[in-house]
Protein backbone atom coordinates (compact mmCIF):
# COMPACT_ATOMS: atom_id res chain seq x y z
CA UNK A 1 0.00 0.00 0.00
CA UNK A 2 1.44 3.35 -1.03
CA UNK A 3 1.43 6.28 1.32
CA UNK A 4 -0.86 9.08 0.19
CA UNK A 5 -0.90 12.78 0.81
CA UNK A 6 -3.85 15.05 1.53
CA UNK A 7 -4.30 17.74 -1.10
CA UNK A 8 -6.56 20.82 -1.22
CA UNK A 9 -9.71 20.72 -3.33
CA UNK A 10 -12.53 23.12 -4.12
CA UNK A 11 -15.59 22.72 -1.91
CA UNK A 12 -18.34 25.07 -0.77
CA UNK A 13 -21.06 25.19 1.85
CA UNK A 14 -24.05 27.51 2.03
CA UNK A 15 -23.79 29.86 5.00
CA UNK A 16 -26.68 30.77 7.29
CA UNK A 17 -27.00 33.96 5.22
CA UNK A 18 -27.33 31.83 2.06
CA UNK A 19 -23.89 32.86 0.83
CA UNK A 20 -21.76 30.24 -0.99
CA UNK A 21 -18.67 29.97 1.19
CA UNK A 22 -15.47 28.01 0.51
CA UNK A 23 -14.42 25.51 3.14
CA UNK A 24 -11.42 26.47 5.22
CA UNK A 25 -8.09 25.39 3.76
CA UNK A 26 -7.47 22.85 6.54
CA UNK A 27 -10.96 21.52 5.96
CA UNK A 28 -11.08 21.15 2.15
CA UNK A 29 -8.66 18.24 1.92
CA UNK A 30 -8.91 14.92 0.12
CA UNK A 31 -6.59 11.98 -0.48
CA UNK A 32 -4.37 12.72 -3.47
CA UNK A 33 -5.56 9.73 -5.49
CA UNK A 34 -9.23 10.67 -5.05
CA UNK A 35 -9.06 14.46 -5.28
CA UNK A 36 -9.32 14.59 -9.12
CA UNK A 37 -12.51 12.51 -8.95
CA UNK A 38 -14.08 14.97 -6.52
CA UNK A 39 -13.15 17.92 -8.73
CA UNK A 40 -14.63 16.17 -11.80
CA UNK A 41 -17.77 15.27 -9.86
CA UNK A 42 -18.20 18.87 -8.74
CA UNK A 43 -17.75 20.17 -12.29
CA UNK A 44 -20.34 17.66 -13.52
CA UNK A 45 -22.79 18.86 -10.88
CA UNK A 46 -22.24 22.49 -11.88
CA UNK A 47 -22.80 21.54 -15.52
CA UNK A 48 -26.06 19.93 -14.40
CA UNK A 49 -27.12 23.17 -12.75
CA UNK A 50 -26.23 22.89 -9.08
CA UNK A 51 -23.34 23.16 -6.62
CA UNK A 52 -22.73 20.10 -4.40
CA UNK A 53 -22.75 22.04 -1.14
CA UNK A 54 -21.06 20.39 1.82
CA UNK A 55 -22.90 20.32 5.14
CA UNK A 56 -22.18 23.62 6.87
CA UNK A 57 -20.82 24.51 10.32
CA UNK A 58 -24.20 24.37 12.07
CA UNK A 59 -23.08 22.59 15.22
CA UNK A 60 -23.31 25.12 18.05
CA UNK A 61 -21.36 22.85 20.42
CA UNK A 62 -18.26 23.11 18.24
CA UNK A 63 -16.55 26.47 18.87
CA UNK A 64 -14.83 26.25 15.49
CA UNK A 65 -18.22 26.51 13.79
CA UNK A 66 -18.11 30.28 14.14
CA UNK A 67 -14.85 30.21 12.18
CA UNK A 68 -16.46 28.38 9.28
CA UNK A 69 -15.23 24.91 10.14
CA UNK A 70 -17.35 21.98 8.96
CA UNK A 71 -17.03 18.28 9.71
CA UNK A 72 -18.77 17.40 6.44
CA UNK A 73 -15.56 16.87 4.51
CA UNK A 74 -12.11 16.05 5.88
CA UNK A 75 -11.88 15.26 9.61
CA UNK A 76 -9.08 14.97 12.11
CA UNK A 77 -9.16 12.32 14.85
CA UNK A 78 -10.34 15.04 17.24
CA UNK A 79 -13.20 15.89 14.88
CA UNK A 80 -14.32 12.27 14.85
CA UNK A 81 -14.04 12.02 18.63
CA UNK A 82 -16.20 15.14 18.99
CA UNK A 83 -18.88 13.64 16.75
CA UNK A 84 -18.95 10.55 18.95
CA UNK A 85 -19.27 12.70 22.07
CA UNK A 86 -22.21 14.48 20.45
CA UNK A 87 -23.89 11.11 20.10
CA UNK A 88 -24.36 11.42 16.36
CA UNK A 89 -26.22 8.36 15.12
CA UNK A 90 -24.15 6.04 12.96
CA UNK A 91 -20.87 7.85 13.64
CA UNK A 92 -17.84 5.63 13.11
CA UNK A 93 -15.20 5.13 15.77
CA UNK A 94 -12.02 7.21 15.63
CA UNK A 95 -9.74 5.96 12.82
CA UNK A 96 -12.65 4.08 11.24
CA UNK A 97 -14.25 6.93 9.30
CA UNK A 98 -13.49 7.46 5.60
CA UNK A 99 -13.68 11.19 6.36
CA UNK A 100 -10.37 10.81 8.23
CA UNK A 101 -8.89 9.17 5.14
CA UNK A 102 -9.96 12.10 2.96
CA UNK A 103 -12.30 9.79 1.07
CA UNK A 104 -15.79 10.97 2.06
CA UNK A 105 -18.08 13.99 2.06
CA UNK A 106 -21.48 14.90 3.52
CA UNK A 107 -23.72 16.99 1.28
CA UNK A 108 -26.22 19.57 2.49
CA UNK A 109 -29.13 18.18 0.48
CA UNK A 110 -31.61 20.70 1.88
CA UNK A 111 -29.41 23.64 0.90
CA UNK A 112 -28.85 22.26 -2.59
CA UNK A 113 -32.59 21.73 -3.09
CA UNK A 114 -33.41 25.22 -1.81
CA UNK A 115 -30.78 26.97 -3.92
CA UNK A 116 -31.20 25.15 -7.24
CA UNK A 117 -34.51 24.40 -8.90
CA UNK A 118 -32.81 21.93 -11.26
CA UNK A 119 -31.49 19.76 -8.44
CA UNK A 120 -32.51 16.11 -8.50
CA UNK A 121 -31.11 13.66 -5.96
CA UNK A 122 -31.18 10.72 -8.34
CA UNK A 123 -29.16 12.71 -10.85
CA UNK A 124 -26.69 13.78 -8.16
CA UNK A 125 -26.33 10.20 -6.96
CA UNK A 126 -25.76 8.98 -10.53
CA UNK A 127 -23.05 11.59 -11.06
CA UNK A 128 -21.38 10.62 -7.78
CA UNK A 129 -21.42 6.96 -8.81
CA UNK A 130 -19.90 7.87 -12.17
CA UNK A 131 -16.87 9.27 -10.34
CA UNK A 132 -16.50 6.47 -7.81
CA UNK A 133 -18.57 7.77 -4.89
CA UNK A 134 -21.67 6.11 -3.47
CA UNK A 135 -24.12 6.68 -0.66
CA UNK A 136 -23.66 3.26 0.89
CA UNK A 137 -24.47 4.10 4.51
CA UNK A 138 -28.05 3.15 5.33
CA UNK A 139 -30.16 6.10 6.44
CA UNK A 140 -27.52 8.68 5.38
CA UNK A 141 -28.32 9.76 1.81
CA UNK A 142 -26.08 12.80 2.30
CA UNK A 143 -22.94 10.73 2.96
CA UNK A 144 -20.82 9.66 -0.02
CA UNK A 145 -17.50 7.84 -0.08
CA UNK A 146 -15.53 5.45 -2.27
CA UNK A 147 -15.79 2.59 0.26
CA UNK A 148 -12.04 2.26 0.94
CA UNK A 149 -12.62 -1.11 2.61
CA UNK A 150 -13.47 -2.56 -0.79
CA UNK A 151 -10.37 -1.06 -2.42
CA UNK A 152 -7.59 -3.66 -2.85
CA UNK A 153 -5.05 -0.95 -2.07
CA UNK A 154 -6.44 -0.69 1.46
CA UNK A 155 -8.70 -3.55 2.48
CA UNK A 156 -10.08 -1.57 5.41
CA UNK A 157 -11.01 1.98 6.35
CA UNK A 158 -8.34 1.88 9.05
CA UNK A 159 -5.69 1.14 6.42
CA UNK A 160 -6.96 4.03 4.29
CA UNK A 161 -6.76 6.38 7.29
CA UNK A 162 -3.23 5.20 8.03
CA UNK A 163 -2.24 5.75 4.39
CA UNK A 164 -2.66 9.51 4.82
CA UNK A 165 -1.17 9.54 8.31
CA UNK A 166 -4.28 11.03 9.90
CA UNK A 167 -4.65 8.65 12.82
CA UNK A 168 -5.19 9.02 16.53
CA UNK A 169 -1.76 7.42 16.90
CA UNK A 170 0.27 10.61 16.98
CA UNK A 171 3.54 8.78 16.40
CA UNK A 172 2.16 7.21 13.23
CA UNK A 173 0.82 10.58 12.14
CA UNK A 174 4.19 12.24 12.77
CA UNK A 175 6.00 9.55 10.79
CA UNK A 176 3.58 9.94 7.90
CA UNK A 177 4.13 13.70 7.96
CA UNK A 178 7.92 13.28 8.07
CA UNK A 179 8.14 14.59 11.63
CA UNK A 180 10.36 12.97 14.29
CA UNK A 181 8.68 10.74 16.84
CA UNK A 182 8.75 11.71 20.51
CA UNK A 183 11.63 9.27 21.07
CA UNK A 184 13.59 10.67 18.13
CA UNK A 185 12.95 14.20 19.34
CA UNK A 186 14.20 13.23 22.82
CA UNK A 187 17.38 11.75 21.35
CA UNK A 188 17.92 14.78 19.17
CA UNK A 189 17.25 17.08 22.10
CA UNK A 190 19.76 15.17 24.22
CA UNK A 191 22.35 15.45 21.46
CA UNK A 192 21.80 19.21 21.22
CA UNK A 193 22.06 19.54 25.00
CA UNK A 194 25.32 17.55 25.03
CA UNK A 195 26.74 19.70 22.24
CA UNK A 196 25.82 22.90 24.10
CA UNK A 197 27.42 21.62 27.31
CA UNK A 198 30.58 20.72 25.40
CA UNK A 199 30.75 24.20 23.93
CA UNK A 200 30.20 25.73 27.37
CA UNK A 201 32.95 23.55 28.87
CA UNK A 202 35.41 24.53 26.15
CA UNK A 203 34.55 28.19 26.65
CA UNK A 204 35.18 27.87 30.39
CA UNK A 205 38.57 26.19 29.83
CA UNK A 206 39.52 28.89 27.36
CA UNK A 207 38.60 31.58 29.89
CA UNK A 208 40.58 29.92 32.69
CA UNK A 209 43.61 29.45 30.42
CA UNK A 210 43.60 33.10 29.40
CA UNK A 211 43.15 34.20 32.99
CA UNK A 212 46.11 32.10 34.15
CA UNK A 213 48.43 33.35 31.41
CA UNK A 214 47.42 36.98 31.33
CA UNK A 215 50.48 39.32 31.70
CA UNK A 216 50.71 40.88 35.15
CA UNK A 217 50.92 44.64 35.18
CA UNK A 218 53.39 45.96 37.71
CA UNK A 219 52.04 48.61 40.06
CA UNK A 220 53.12 52.16 39.35
CA UNK A 221 55.66 53.91 41.63
CA UNK A 222 54.19 55.54 44.66
CA UNK A 223 55.45 58.16 47.05
CA UNK A 224 56.15 55.53 49.68
CA UNK A 225 59.67 54.23 49.90
CA UNK A 226 60.68 50.66 49.88
CA UNK A 227 61.00 47.87 47.39
CA UNK A 228 58.21 47.17 45.01
CA UNK A 229 56.95 43.60 44.98
CA UNK A 230 55.09 41.85 42.26
CA UNK A 231 53.05 38.91 43.42
CA UNK A 232 52.23 36.21 40.99
CA UNK A 233 49.93 33.36 41.75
Amino acid sequence: MSDLTLVPVTAYYLSAANVPTPLLAQNALMASDLAPYWENFREACIAAGFEPYISGPTDSSDPRGAQGYTKGFFRTPDDQALILLEGTDGAAAVDESPHQAGRAFDLDLAAIAAAFASYDYDQLSALANAYGFSSRVSGEPWHFDDDPASNPAFGSVEAAVEAVGNTADQEAADLAAGQPTAQQAAVEGSAVKTALLSVAALAALYFLYNAANRPVKKPEHSNTKGPEYVFQG
